[in-house]
This record gives structure tokens, C-alpha cells and sequence, in this order.
């Protein structure tokens, strides 16, 4: 797919820090074909990485207002886009406890409507919210998406059965 002529393609990151993933992958679809585009879509909480990452697409020739800036879990700055990529390197055994109210709201107003269906897990670790998120992102059309996540061990494999880590899995 990528390697055909005039190929335009979306990518995205849940947690794009100063777009370094999301960057590197543009890169790497250059080389693998100099006529395909990839349109860059991220968000950021952090103030600081989200400022360098608008100004990494103004560097790139990207279109900055792809980039959004505030909670993913609690404030989806793209709720109604479908992305053909997705990627993200969400923190690793950070608690989601600032965002429980408007996650737990969604959950219960949404349930499989919305982008935490499969269910939550312990309060200590948002990990599977993100992959959840990112899930909820995906076409569902003939070429659908694909996902990269990178993990640490604990949410593949911390609960016991009938957990929410458990449960999501």
C-alpha cells in the first residue's frame, strides 16, 4: 500500500511528546517512497512538549493544527477522525485519577459506544485506556488500521481473572 504512487496516508499519537515517533515515520515512509504523504495527527498533555511538537510540523512542512493539545483520555481532541496508523508510547504505570470522573462518565454513558467499552482497569496504571483509545481510532473499512503500542509488562500481564486488566484483555 505504501509503496504505490501519489499514496496519501494518515498517522496519529495519542501521546506525542514532541512528535519524535510520528516524525521518524514520516521519514521512513520517504525513503520507502518519496510520492507517498503521510498527514501527522498527535496530542500532547504536556505544555512544554506540545509547543516543540507544533513546531516540529511548521519545520517539517506538517500542518500544525494536527496537533492538539491537552488530556487524551479525558479531552479527545479527535473524536470524530479515523486514523490509518496509530502509535503511541503512553506512560508507563501512570495513575488516571485527575481524568476518573470524565473516563468513568464515558464508560457508563457510552459503554462499547464509546472508546473504554471493554472496560477499565485499576486506577494506578492507564496503560489498556490508551490502547482502548487507540482502538476506537481505527478505520473499519476494507483497508482498516494498524496499531503500535509500546508497553511494559504490567498491563499484559497484571489482574487476575475478572480484573478490569483482565477483562479489557
Amino acid at each position: 500500500i505504501l509503496t504505490k504512487e501519489g499514496v496519501v496516508k494518515t498517522i496519529y499519537d495519542s501521546c506525542a511528546g514532541t512528535c519524535g515517533m510520528l516524525t521518524v515515520a514520516d521519514e521512513y515512509l520517504h525513503k520507502l517512497n518519496p510520492d507517498a504523504k503521510l498527514e501527522l495527527f498527535g496530542q500532547e498533555l504536556n505544555p512544554e512538549s506540545y509547543a516543540i511538537a507544533k513546531a516540529e510540523m511548521l519545520i517539517k512542512g506538517q500542518n500544525p493544527a494536527n496537533i492538539a493539545n491537552g488530556n487524551t483520555l479525558s479531552n479527545d481532541n479527535f473524536a470524530n477522525e479515523k486514523f490509518d496508523y496509530l502509535i503511541t508510547n503512553p506512560p508507563f504505570g501512570t495513575s488516571w485519577d485527575k481524568v476518573a470522573k470524565e473516563v468513568k462518565k464515558e464508560f457508563d454513558d457510552k459503554g462499547h459506544g464509546g472508546r473504554f467499552g471493554a472496560g477499565l482497569p485499576r486506577i494506578n496504571d492507564g496503560s489498556l485506556l490508551f490502547l482502548q483509545h487507540l482502538i476506537s481510532k481505527m478505520k473499519q473499512d476494507e483497508t482498516g488500521s494498524r496499531i503500535a503500542i509500546v508497553f511494559n509488562g504490567s498491563p499484559l500481564f497484571t489482574g487476575g481473572a475478572g480484573s478490569g486488566e483482565s477483562e479489557i484483555r
